[in-house]
């Protein structure tokens, strides 16, 4: 009998070892959220240059519902990012609507359907659960909130706020719980820059010259990329406090491991900014001919003459 009839059991073996269970789980659950914030955040750069495939925003929600049934935090830190692309002014308001809208209700079917089980399981329904539930549904605000132009408008100054509001978080966390921020940010001291994650000298190197670059350059258009890495490093810490245990030293630990899901991002943004970012001691001309008067307005205006030509 030929052996290669016996070639699936073998996979299933194989499959299952305890190498490859270990890599699945540390590697790559990491890996497919990292490829959603790179398919959302970018994804909202190319659709803000008008250089997006016709598919992308159905390939940013694919990518999203991936990466929700993958990790428990994968909602609450998404949803910064698609928050961000519901203001972007210059993606038409409907294309922006529909991508947050949809990814906000996969994430809350997800997020019941967890919260159901565990009630179903007669256990109580976790912090992280009920994090998730909160997060879905915000996204289903942002949604509405991409149809007000006005919000659009204030994207520079909301997204500020957000983030500040998340500092603000970590310094409250840091005085109310007992050592869990020092341990966390001692620990990840020692894992980024003391190599004991083993990221030296990669992600400390990025993240210098990831912080050079925003200072120095602008570029209004990739506003949601540079909000998804900076917002992620307190939303790290939060998540320390949420979860009631401190980070730890080694590569093991949970942190290390999920700046993979913004390693690459970052080194998208350093990119994007360098080529094609502009210093920020420049006179900012609100009206040239490479930008729209107005994004919001602008980028409806197109989607309505599109539509109208298709009809």
């Amino acid at each position: 009998m030929c052996s290669c009839s016996r070639l699936p059991a073998q996979g299933v073996l194989v499959a299952v070892t305890n190498r490859m269970v270990f890599t699945s789980f540390y590697v790559n659950g990491h890996i497919i959220v990292a490829l959603a914030y790179v398919m959302l955040a970018a994804g909202a750069w190319l659709l803000a240059e008008r250089a997006a495939p016709r598919g992308a925003p159905a390939a940013m929600v694919i990518a999203a519902s991936a990466a929700f049934v993958t990790r428990p935090d994968a909602i609450v830190a998404l949803a910064l990012v698609l928050g961000a692309l519901a203001l972007q002014a210059e993606i038409p308001a409907r294309t922006r609507a529909a991508t947050v809208l949809a990814s906000g209700l996969a994430a809350l079917v997800w997020s019941a359907s967890v919260a159901l089980e565990f009630r179903a399981a007669g256990a109580a329904v976790t912090t992280a659960s009920l994090a998730s539930i909160a997060a879905a549904v915000a996204l289903c605000i942002a949604a509405a909130l991409a149809l007000v132009p006005l919000a659009a408008r204030l994207q520079r100054y909301l997204l500020l706020a957000v983030e500040a509001l998340l500092w603000a978080v970590v310094v409250v966390l840091a005085m109310r719980t007992e050592g869990v921020m020092g341990v966390s940010v001692q620990a990840t001291w020692e894992n980024v820059v003391g190599n004991a994650g083993g990221w030296y000298p990669m992600l400390p190197g990025v993240a210098a010259l990831l912080g050079v670059a925003i200072v120095v350059l602008r570029m209004p258009r990739a506003r949601v990329m540079r909000f998804a890495v900076t917002t992620f490093v307190p939303l790290g810490l939060i998540l320390a406090a949420a979860r009631e245990g401190a980070y730890r030293v080694g590569a093991g630990d949970s942190l290390n491991r999920s700046w993979s899901h913004v390693f690459a991002l970052a080194v998208i943004v350093l990119a994007v900014l360098i080529v094609a970012g502009r210093p920020r001691w420049e006179r900012r001309v609100r009206r040239d001919s490479a930008d729209p008067p107005d994004g919001a307005e602008r980028a409806d205006a197109v989607e309505r003459a599109v539509g109208a030509e298709r009809a």
